[in-house]
């Protein structure tokens, strides 16, 4: 058992980035159906599957699949045709509807001018990284160049000001990598909303274009809003009782099949946490990110960007996520990375992974920034393979580099512990193989 490897499950991955609460089954199949749907291409107005193969496919149930069907509905990706040559439809991913999300949660989360600033740098600096990494590794190294440059300049006073100037980076971006573009719609988007109120309420900034072949609101979606409209309107706070699916379908007049859909869609926003037994019920949770992120994350895969591109924008995003990491991180903060390091004969890959993640945007502390890192991230583990695997015998040199680059970003020296970082990550992907 001692040689057994660190396995890594990608869907799973998946689920656990997103959301740190039990994935109920429909929302772990419709994950698993938008995956299927991006690497099958993403084909617009095609069927992808009719009910019975979808069933025998994925192994569901008639009401996990229903509830599947549902989520995906409600989110814009598919919907399920009745009658011959009927099946699941896929759809054209609503850019609005995307960009309508992520205002929401923006508010929702306070977002500040300062924010935006910081969001701003981290795109320029991405939008170089993609400009040359097209051109190959001579056009790398000059990227590489003028980064450490950036962070050889400075400890922790604003390093990603530093790296901009010391790579003289064009402001904005020129357009032209999807990525990219998306990423300042966004931002300017929401600076357009800040700009016009001092209480911003990104539901009133925009007007969603609904693509034509979206389908008609099912009665699962409009009672979710209802749910949702409650919550706003009542006194709402953490673990609020609004009740059981059955006294929730009494009060608004629907099945209980129609209000376990409804919470199904809820839970996979995570807005809502449904808990069984007598005394338990539908409960109000704390605001996700969830439902924002995968938005993004539906609308990048639908739009087919090159693989290749995707990564090189998850690495860089993941650059500078450490070294922002580095820079504002406190002791308390090194603690819990050592206490991750410390556990590493434990790692079962997923838990720990998924940990160091959360606390790297914990640390952050910027509502855009998580919701960027989040995304990318996402469309990264959906183009992976189905399960990956690091030979333990690799594991202690993992943790030294670990604990070498922790101990470098204590210190301040972010120019080290980029450099130790980017060793680390060589080391990882040399041992990473299909299981």
């Amino acid at each position: 058992m001692a040689n057994m490897p660190v396995q890594i499950d990608w869907s799973e991955l998946y689920s656990d980035l997103m959301s740190d609460r039990e994935t109920k089954r429909g929302i772990a199949a419709a994950r698993l159906l938008e995956r299927d749907i991006r690497l099958n291409g993403w084909l617009v107005g095609r069927v992808f599957a009719d009910r019975p193969e979808l069933a025998k496919r994925y192994g569901l149930g008639r009401r996990t699949l229903v509830e599947a069907v549902r989520l995906l509905e409600d989110r814009g990706i598919a919907r399920m045709r009745r009658g011959p040559g009927g099946g699941l439809i896929v759809l054209e991913v609503c850019r609005s509807r995307s960009l309508k999300l992520l205002n929401e949660h923006f508010v929702a989360a306070g977002t500040t001018v300062a924010h935006i600033r910081e969001a701003r740098l981290v795109i320029r600096i991405i939008a170089d990284y993609l400009r040359l990494h097209r051109r190959g590794p001579a056009a790398l190294e000059v990227f590489n160049g003028y980064f450490t440059r950036g962070l050889a300049t400075t400890r922790r006073e604003d390093p990603l000001a530093n790296i901009v100037a010391a790579g003289a980076i064009q402001d904005p971006a020129p357009p032209g990598d999807p990525i990219i573009d998306f990423l300042n719609d966004s931002l300017d988007r929401f600076s357009r909303l800040v700009a016009l109120t001092d209480a911003p309420a990104a539901s009133d900034e925009m007007n969603i274009r609904v693509p034509a072949n979206r389908p008609k609101t099912s009665l699962a979606s409009l009672v979710a809003k209802r749910i949702v409209e409650e919550i706003r309107n009542g006194d709402s706070h953490d673990l609020q009782r609004l009740g059981t699916e059955a006294e929730i379908g009494e009060r608004m007049g629907v099945s209980r099949q129609v209000v376990r859909q409804a919470v199904r869609i809820l839970e996979s926003q995570g807005t809502v946490e449904s808990r069984r037994g007598r005394t338990h019920g539908i409960s109000v949770t704390d605001p996700e990110s969830t439902v924002a992120a995968e938005a993004v994350v539906a609308l990048l895969s639908s739009m087919r960007i090159d693989e290749a591109n995707v990564r090189a924008a998850c690495s860089a995003m993941g650059r500078l996520t450490r070294i922002l990491v580095a820079a504002k991180a406190g002791p308390e903060h090194f603690k819990e990375y050592e206490r991750l390091v410390d556990c590493g004969h434990t790692w079962g890959g997923i838990n720990m992974f998924s940990q160091w993640v959360r606390l790297d945007w914990e640390i952050i502390d910027n509502p855009i920034l998580r919701i960027f890192a989040q995304a990318l991230t996402g469309c990264q583990v959906r183009l992976s393979n189905d399960v990956c695997a690091v030979p333990m015998e690799g594991m202690p040199g993992v943790q030294r580099g670990l604990a070498d680059h922790i101990e470098a970003a204590k210190k301040g020296d972010l120019l080290l512990a980029d450099r130790l970082h980017d060793e680390l990550t060589m080391l990882v992907r040399a041992a990473f193989h299909p299981a």
